[in-house]
Formats: structure tokens, sequence, C-alpha cells
């Protein structure tokens, strides 16, 4: 197998980077759930659940201490989203083969699924952003520190439309607007390459490309 320079330093700087993760953590504490994927089904869907809650029960205008602890691990999880499935996409099964191991998914569907359930999860999370930290938006028309304005903004900077209705002020709203959309692109991305492995190739008549080389 032909080594890549650039390969096996992202790989390494990804592999440390997924210890920055309660999901981690806690595997490492209870090492019996590392091959238990009814506990990662329960870890996702119990975040996507939290990450709704957090957003409803926020009272904005105004951020309270426990407040900034939620959205500290809001943050956190959308990082520990993006490295898992950066190395997920891109790093896993390289590193699997690189050790000479069998890799293998539970399921390319249940992978599907899940993606999707991050996808969401992020889109609440940034929404509780966005309605606790209003203040550094300009918005004329749209209650931002609203359950419904602050979804809406986060679905249309995540997706990418940039409608206009709503702009920063300064760095801090730049900053969050910015690491959204760049989350939402890779996101995307992730879910075009999980989505096209699921569909069947269609047999061919074309005896060129039934033969192997």
């Amino acid at each position: 197998m032909v080594k890549s320079f650039i390969v096996g330093l992202w790989s390494g700087v990804f592999n440390a980077l997924r210890w920055v993760s309660p999901f981690q953590a806690i595997r490492k504490v209870f090492p019996g759930m590392r091959r238990s994927y009814r506990f990662v089904d329960c870890w996702v869907l119990g975040n996507l659940l939290a990450s709704v809650g957090c957003l409803v029960a926020s009272s904005a205008p105004g951020v309270r201490w426990w407040e900034i602890v939620i959205l500290c691990y809001g943050g956190t999880r959308i990082f520990e989203i993006v490295v898992y499935q950066a190395n997920v996409l891109l790093f896993d099964q390289y590193r699997a083969r690189r050790a000479g191991q069998d890799y293998g998914v539970r399921g390319y569907r249940r992978l599907v699924l899940l993606l999707l359930h991050n996808y969401v999860e992020i889109l609440f999370w940034f929404s509780a952003f966005y309605r606790n930290f209003s203040c550094v938006f300009d918005s004329r028309h749209i209650l931002l520190d609203s359950v419904p304005g602050s979804l809406y903004f986060s679905v249309v900077t995540m997706a990418t439309l940039g409608y206009g209705d709503i702009t920063p002020k300064g760095t801090a709203g730049l900053v969050l607007a910015t690491t959204q959309t760049l989350t939402g692109v890779f996101m995307a991305v992730v879910m075009l390459a999980k989505f096209i492995s699921l569909m069947p190739k269609p047999k061919t008549l074309d005896e060129l490309e039934t033969t192997e080389d």
C-alpha cells in the first residue's frame, strides 16, 4: 500500500481530535460500551432531544450561568459531530487497513439515519446560540431571540441561502454565522457521499464495463 504524507498527517490530527469528546470520555470510563450500537443510537437521539429542549428552555435575551454551560456543551457536540463524521468518511477505513484489520459498518442505512440526526441536532444547537446572542445580529423584521426566528436563521445559514434579512453586527456574529455555514457545507458533502453509497449500482449492457481488469 502506497503511503501518503498528507493523508497520514490529517489521519493523525483527526485521530487525536476525536478524544475531545464527551462520547469518547464515557466510552473510556465504561469500556463495555465501545462495541454497543444501542449506546451509540441512544447517544445520538438523546443529544438531539437535548438540543431541542435547550433551545426551547433558553431565557433569551440574557444568558444565565447554567445556560452558558449548556451552550459550551452544545459547541462541544458540534465539534464532536464534525470530527466523527470526518473520521468515518475519510480515515477510519484507512487506519484499519494500515493496521491490517478488517473494517466494516453496522449498516449504511443506519449511518445515514444517524447522520440526519446529527444534521438536525446541529441546526438546533446553532439556533440556541442565535437566540441567546441575538444582540450581535441586526434583525429588523424577525425576532431572532424567539424559537421560530432563531430556528429560521439557523436553517437559512446551514443551507447557505443567505437571504440578508438577518446580518451580523460585528466579529462575534460573523464568526458564528461563518462557522455554521462551513459546518453545513461539510455535512452536506458527507450526506451526499453516504446517500450515493446507498444507491444500487445498475447493470450495464456494455461489455467493456462489465469486464474486470
